[in-house]
């Protein structure tokens, strides 16, 4: 079901009950260190920086983000951190989340959505009219809602970087039933309760994130100064600065060829580990709990056959891989100060 739409039209909130929750709550509790910072605008665009770091769900931002901030935090001489926003911690401040979670959980997302949408733009207005860093995480799944955030964030005079994340669908669902199934903090995004991302969703942020990519290479190019390409790990695999410089080809063909790129062994290893756990997990269910069961069962053979493509050690992949580029650490130091080449 479409966020917003249909029977979920009932959720979205008035301009007024909106703007009222912003200013009531959300700008106390989540924006007020930043706000507050002394962080003043200067007339070189360089002293304000806005990084977007974006990746479908389970792609491993909640593992880059850390490394990002403390860059960032570390940048100003009065250590203070970035503000830092992610949208779906905002659905927690509508009145109806916590009902939906308890009642009908499946709701809760999309009936709260389009409110945190509209919540996670106010606070990159606020944070931009402040003058503040900040750090901004997002799945893709409204690629329009992306490029707003570039565009608020370019009027305000700030340097804009832009971190994607290019990891392989096999990688990502993955991702997603071992954080949830381990009960890994980044199933709870500060705050949220402990909960699994529907398919739908994973697969409309996968599909988001290169809309996202072919905007960075056209329209999107000129409001940006630096966007890399990372794998997990924070490896680079693409990098363009501002002038269009330092990479080959375009962030679109840098995404759609490091999603083709072949495990490493060591990917490899973690990966069947994954597996292997979330199928023995599988085997212990009950039979209170067939629904669930066949459910994980089906996306695992799913996961299985899309890593079997990816095997460095099966031949057909072997007979079709391309040149991929060699993979350099990113420097996040520089990434966030520099508009120059990483490194």
């Amino acid at each position: 079901m479409a966020d917003g739409k249909g029977a979920l039209a009932k959720y979205v909130l008035t301009d007024a009950e909106s703007e009222t929750i912003f200013a009531e709550q959300i700008l106390p509790a989540e924006l007020s260190h930043a706000l507050d910072s002394g962080q003043v605008p200067g007339n070189d665009s360089s002293s304000k920086v806005a990084v977007l770091l974006v990746g479908q769900t389970g792609a491993g931002k909640t593992r880059t983000a850390p490394l990002l901030h403390q860059a960032m935090t570390t940048r100003h001489p009065s250590g203070r951190g970035p503000a830092h926003l992610i949208a779906d911690t905002y659905k927690t401040y509508h009145p109806a989340y916590a009902d939906l979670m308890r009642h009908s959980p499946a709701l809760a997302s999309p009936a709260t959505g389009p409110d945190a949408r509209r919540w996670l733009a106010m606070a990159c207005s606020r944070v931009a009219a402040a003058g503040a860093d900040c750090l901004v995480e997002s799945a893709c799944r409204h690629p329009a809602d992306f490029q707003d955030l570039v565009r608020i964030f370019r009027a305000a005079g700030y340097v804009v970087h832009v971190a994607l994340l290019a990891v392989p669908e096999a990688l990502s669902r993955l991702g997603i039933l071992v954080r949830f199934h381990g009960a890994l903090p980044e199933a709870r995004s500060r705050g949220l309760p402990l909960r699994l991302t529907p398919r739908p969703v994973h697969d409309a942020t996968y599909s988001g994130l290169l809309v996202a990519a072919r905007w960075l290479d056209g329209e999107g190019s000129p409001s940006t100064d630096r966007v890399v390409v990372l794998r997990r790990g924070d490896r680079v695999a693409y990098e363009r600065d501002a002038g269009g410089h330092g990479g080959d080809g375009s962030v679109a063909s840098a995404l759609l060829l490091e999603r083709r790129r072949p495990l490493s062994q060591e990917e490899k290893a973690r990966a069947f580990e994954d597996l292997k756990t979330l199928e023995e997990l599988s085997l212990g269910l009950g039979q209170d709990r067939e629904k669930e069961k066949q459910a994980l069962e089906t996306e695992l053979r799913d996961i299985n056959q899309l890593l079997f493509g990816l095997d460095p050690d099966n031949n057909a992949v072997q007979a079709e891989t391309p040149d991929f580029p060699e993979l350099l650490p990113l420097d996040h130091a520089r990434f966030i100060t520099s508009r120059g080449n990483n490194g």
